[in-house]
This record gives structure tokens, sequence and C-alpha cells, in this order.
């Protein structure tokens, strides 16, 4: 069961949620200086503002993604069946916002997710806990897949643990990804040349 990593990841969440609380304070401080100098203070101040308003966002969707394990884990040993048949619930009763025990925000921090991103989630924390299920993004959207933390490592284990699938399906799943963690999207022909390098590789 993951109650005690909820409850560290909730305490966490009300820690950075204080540290954005002083940042805004700063920020609106900046804002009153700038009026009257332009001063290097304002510009830290601002800079500050943002990384909190960042992290806050990571938390909240490392949160959410936290609570979520757990009502699958919950609902797997309340019905006694196994993980597979529980994600494949989870997935399905997802969009329709009837998961018991999920609050509101969980479905707004998560917009959607397949069975595939439910086990790299279980993956992640498995072996980094709840900073595995923080997203890797900084605050910008990312342009270039090079640039994207994580996309490209996404991509691979997504092809190693599905061989055979297809560029629509692997694009479908990497849309979601990106949709989840704040990154642009790749396009279908650099999904197209990463899957033939991967296959090209295993031969």
């Amino acid at each position: 069961m993951l109650t005690d990593e909820v409850e560290q990841a909730r305490q966490a969440l009300e820690s950075a949620r204080e540290r954005y609380a002083k940042a805004v304070q700063a920020l609106i401080e900046a804002n009153e200086a700038k009026r009257g100098d332009n001063s290097v203070q304002a510009y830290a101040a601002h800079k500050e503002a943002s990384r909190a308003k960042i992290h806050e966002r990571q938390q909240q969707i490392a949160d959410a993604r936290v609570a979520i394990l757990e009502a699958i884990d919950r609902y797997r040993h309340d019905h006694d069946i196994g993980v597979r048949k529980a994600v494949e619930w989870a997935v399905e009763s997802f969009p329709n916002r009837a998961i018991p025990g999920l609050s509101e925000w969980v479905y707004e921090a998560i917009p959607k997710f397949t069975g595939m991103t439910i086990w790299n989630w279980k993956k992640a924390f498995k072996e980094q806990g709840i900073d595995g299920l923080f997203p890797s993004w900084k605050g910008r959207t990312k342009t270039c897949l090079t640039d994207a933390p994580g996309l490209t490592q996404f991509i691979n284990d997504t092809i190693e643990g599905l061989p055979n699938i297809n560029v629509a399906d692997l694009h479908k799943q990497v849309a979601e990804w990106t949709a989840n963690n704040d990154q642009k999207c790749p396009s279908v022909r650099t999904i197209q040349r990463m899957l033939l390098k991967r296959r090209s590789e295993a031969l």
C-alpha cells in the first residue's frame, strides 16, 4: 500500500505551497520595487516566484500519480484481482471520474493516462520512490526531442515493453506522456525514425 508515501507527498505539497506563498509575496514586493528602480533584487524575486510555481505544479502532479496508484492497489486488494485487471479498470474508470476515493484535484492534475503510463509510474515508484513520480519538465515547453527531459527514455522503455507496437500507437503513448509532462509532442515522422532505429539496433 502507498498510504505512507501519500501522506509524505501531501506534507511535501503543503511545504511547497508555503514556499510558493512566500515567493508570491516577494514577487509583489519586486513589482513595487521595479516601479521605482529596475534593481537586480527585483529580477531575482521574479525568478524565485517562477521557480516556486513550477515546483508546486510538479509536486501536485506527483501527488496525483501516487493517489491513482494507491487507488489501483486498493481496488486490487478489495476485489482480489491481479494488477493488470486493476490497471484496466482504472484506465476505463478514470475518464468518467468513477474511481472511488480520488479527489477532484487529481482528475484536474492528470488529464488522462493509459495502461502503459501506469506501468511506467509503478516502475518509477519502485525504483525511485515518490521522486520517480515527479514530472521532469522545468517550466518551458521543449521544442526539440533531444531537449525534452525523460522523453527519449520513455519512448525507449515503451518500445522495449511493447516490441511489436506500431507507429500510430507509439505516437499516441508519446502524446499522452508529453501532455502530462508539459512537453511538445514529436511528430509522427520523428517517432517513426526512433522506432526504426531501435528495431535496427535490436537485430
